[in-house]
């Protein structure tokens, strides 16, 4: 029998891509006329539907993202995909493959004509996709170019996948075994991402191996183009491993007739051209990536360096040298970690590029218990201990002619951040002098300063950026000079203190006040009444604040039931309680640096501030919404959360000022310090709260692995140290910072949340109001009859008591019904939205089916 090499007679009378054209055609026509087609369709789009709302649990995930689509995809992927492609040369018409090879059409256009239908399949099967779309864009706003990424990601990853299922079927020429085989195939490379071979079976010379395979496999790389974030380097690992499956299948295909005497070296060629090609599409994508050539479709380009970082690598001394200082040998670093280091060499590389050669980059590979170890533990790179009992080695120094700086390690938490922290070290490093800053607080004692204070990690933070010192609270006077001032929950303070205070602000110093009428953190300020001055006395740094032309309600804490936080009651049960304020993006300044791109904060029981003089600048930073509510501090010690949540009625139709920046010039009382002429343009900010960056209220703990971290759950000590960042004197650092967050959550639901929670809270009100005057009631009828309880009443009286608390059960059933309507109305919209997904699919792809073979009629 000849060899399908051979020239067939009537292959000169057809080019290549005609007969690409005539394969591709016919194999089209052939899967989209056949009812399987469809099932193939619905049933894929039921599987993935499954995963989304039932395995990954979409509708609690209050996420308005299409992540989980993408999540399950390549997974469904292992059984429909091979499901496709598994008779492709096998079957009916052109499926046989002796049949095939007896047409004049070459392999290559025979494989790329397959190949081709069976992608135009997936691509509907992607189209067919769109109702989830609709369903988060319903729920919330999604990032449409990140979705945009999620789809191209997504069909350049099946269109691959397909690819190696064809391969296998090009292998096997038969059913099961094709199915079995690019199911298998599809498997490994999938499990190639994850840490499946890091175990204590696999040899220590295979982990080596085996931290680097997440290179080879597609869903690495469709993971890294889903972020928003296309790189050159996956596009070309998806291009060249297409290419070389189609290849292989080629080679198939042709030496069909040639390997009689032996059969399987057809089959072991392809199983290891396979894992070969691989190799050679993440080696390509790995040498791509070097060049760091990427496009950022993200809606806030979360992936391409801020004009400011730029900046900062641009004006940065001569001769600036960053270090990084990794272990040699990665085979205990997890994973995750991995990737992790490769995305700092990029980075740095990135702005070393950037830099106009004023910045050198390089990397030292160190092994623990040697001499350059130690040296580098010594110069401040942290050995980190592993669970493997090996130690891990990530960070860098970064120097210049006169100045050193350490980054000890680079926490895989803080991954969103890390263009920030390298553009602050450059910041720090290209000063000649690191900002000082000065704390004066009652919780805070000068040793905090080495020993952390349990509730307040926002010290940390700051403790990394710049040369930070805690003055004593009753300390006689500022104790050194300070860039930027900090005075936190300082009620009482010595008149000299105040002095020095006042002497800062006139020198043009930056400072940040931070009031507060009722201090939950700090019982003994909470309970503390300090009486007003007589004007024109400066006995506290309230009265210091009066005088510049802003006032403080020292005894007043403001409730705005439009921005209530949400919180858990003594029984369990959440409520809207609205002395604690979760302001969002309306109601934060988009005018100012250092809040234009924040989109939520929280402020606990806080007070509110009031100008009392036209010549001064004040800009608001954080306001409540017009329907706010004033109580004492007294009536907060007093009733709990829930009475005070309860009893709530807007008395104000006025916004609040939370926080604000004043700024120019601002007369001091102190007349010695008028008559000095120091006076320049100042700079405070003041917040009537100092809960507020404690980390109850700004953070959250998480838990990866036996490792638990805090995690931000709003933008309260990213404001704190963009004020502290402007005031400091390189107000770049605040550009790049001030990322838009990229978290999108339903915000459909939300809305509607609030809605239904204020007509519950308005009947919640004239409940408790009736209940109280019905215990009113009562007590003077017990007062006036001299009755120690209601059983020692007359029955009358008795009967008149109950009738007035049985008036009340029809608002307290009323009160039921509503928080029931409440939880039935978003169990059913999402029920429905489960249930339109699931049936939207199939529904479809059956209307679709329809048409085509209506349109295949009229054609007829």
């Amino acid at each position: 029998m000849s060899n399908s090499s051979a020239t067939h007679p009537l292959t000169t009378t057809l080019s290549p891509w005609a007969c690409t054209k005539t394969i591709f055609k016919h194999e089209l026509r052939q899967r989209v006329y056949n009812v399987s087609t469809a099932i193939f369709l619905s049933g894929m789009l039921l599987f993935l539907t499954a995963c989304i709302f039932l395995v990954g649990d979409f509708l609690d995930t209050n996420l308005a993202t299409l992540t989980l689509q993408w999540q399950f995809l390549p997974w469904i992927s292992i059984i429909f995909v091979p499901a496709l492609a598994m008779r492709a040369f096998q079957g009916r018409g052109l499926g046989d493959v002796g049949l095939i090879l007896s047409y004049p059409i070459p392999t290559h256009s025979t494989i790329v004509g397959k190949w081709l239908a069976g992608v135009i399949i997936l691509a509907c099967f992607l189209v067919l996709t769109f109702p989830f779309a609709i369903t988060a864009a319903l729920l919330g706003e999604p990032d449409w170019g990140i979705a945009l990424a999620g789809y191209a990601a997504a069909l350049l990853a099946m269109s691959l996948l397909y690819a190696i299922a064809i391969l296998a079927a090009a292998i096997c020429k038969e059913e099961i075994s094709s199915f079995l085989l690019g199911a298998a195939f599809i498997t490994f490379l999938l499990f190639v991402d994850t840490n499946a071979l890091q175990t204590s079976l696999v040899p220590n010379s295979f982990q080596h191996f085996s931290h680097y395979l997440y290179t080879f496999s597609p869903k690495h790389w469709m993971d890294e183009m889903a972020t928003g974030h296309i790189g050159l380097s996956a596009i070309a690992y998806f291009i060249s491993f297409t290419i070389l499956c189609l290849a292989l299948s080629c080679y198939q295909l042709g030496g069909y007739y040639s390997t009689k005497r032996r059969p399987y070296v057809l089959f072991v060629a392809g199983v290891f051209g396979l894992f070969f090609a691989s190799c050679i599409a993440g080696i390509i994508a790995n040498t791509i990536e070097n060049l760091n050539i990427n496009f950022d479709l993200s809606e806030h380009r979360e992936y391409t360096l801020r004009p400011e970082t730029v900046s900062i690598a641009t004006t940065s001394p001569a001769e600036t040298k960053i270090t990084l200082y990794l272990n040699k040998d990665k085979n205990a670093i997890p994973p995750k970690i991995v990737q992790h280091i490769n995305r700092v060499e990029r980075a740095i590389i990135n702005i070393s590029k950037q830099s106009r050669d004023k910045i050198d980059f390089t990397v030292i590979a160190l092994e623990p218990d040697t001499e350059v170890a130690e040296i580098a533990e010594v110069a401040g790179i942290r050995k980190i201990p592993m669970s493997s009992g090996d130690s891990l080695y990530f960070g860098a120094i970064f120097t210049t002619n006169t100045k050193s700086l350490v980054t000890s390690y680079f926490d895989y938490n803080r991954a969103s951040s890390l263009e920030y922290d390298l553009a602050l070290q450059l910041s720090n490093l290209a000063r000649e002098k690191t900002p000082q800053v000065g704390i004066l607080s009652s919780v805070l004692k000068p040793n905090n300063i080495t020993i952390p204070h349990p509730g307040l990690s926002i010290l940390d933070e700051l403790k990394s950026q710049y040369d930070v010192s805690i003055i004593p609270y009753f300390s006689d006077g500022l104790t050194d000079q300070y860039d930027v001032l900090i005075v936190m929950d300082a009620p009482v303070i010595r008149k000299t203190t105040l002095k020095d205070i006042d002497r800062h602000i006139q020198a043009g110093k930056g400072t940040i006040i931070m009031l507060d009428p009722f201090q939950r953190m700090n019982s003994a300020n909470a309970n503390l009444t300090i009486k007003s001055s007589k004007e024109g006395q400066i006995n506290s740094i309230t009265d210091l604040l009066q005088n510049y032309g802003l006032q403080f309600s020292s005894n007043k804490v403001v409730g705005d039931f439009k921005n209530a936080a949400t919180v858990e009651s003594t029984t369990g049960q959440n409520f809207a309680y609205p002395y604690w304020l979760q302001i969002q993006k309306t109601n934060i300044s988009q005018a100012h640096l250092v809040s234009e791109t924040l989109n939520e904060l929280l402020f606990v029981e806080s007070g509110y501030f009031k100008a009392n003089k036209n010549n001064i600048k004040i800009e608001p930073l954080v306001t409540t919404s017009d329907e706010t509510n004033l109580i004492s501090k007294n009536e907060v010690h007093e009733n709990s959360t829930e009475e005070l949540a309860t009893s709530f009625k807007v008395t104000e139709k006025k916004r609040r000022i939370i926080a604000a920046h004043l700024s120019g010039n601002l007369n001091s009382p102190f007349e010695d310090l008028n008559d000095l002429e120091i006076q320049s343009s100042a700079s405070v900010f003041a917040i009537a709260d100092a809960d507020w960056i404690y980390n109850g209220f700004s953070l959250a703990d998480a838990r990866m692995g036996d490792r638990v971290f805090s995690q931000p759950i709003n933008d309260n000590h990213k404001l704190f140290l963009n004020m502290v960042e402007y005031i400091s004197g390189d107000p770049r650092l605040t550009k790049i910072r001030s990322r838009k967050s990229p978290i999108r959550t339903f915000s459909s639901i939300e809305r509607m949340l609030f809605e239904s929670r204020k007509q519950y809270h308005n009947r919640e009100t004239e409940y408790a109001a009736r209940i109280n005057n019905t215990d009113k009631s009562i007590a003077k009828v017990l007062e006036m009859t001299g009755a120690k309880g209601i059983e020692d009443l007359p029955s009358s009286l008795k009967q008149k008591i109950k009738n007035l608390r049985l008036a009340a059960y029809p608002i307290k059933r009323e009160l039921r019904e509503i928080r029931l309507a409440m939880r039935e109305g978003i169990n059913d919209r999402f029920k429905t939205i489960t249930l339109v997904n699931f049936l939207s699919g199939p529904i479809f792809t059956l209307f679709a089916f329809l048409f085509v073979r209506h349109f295949r009629r009229i054609e007829g």
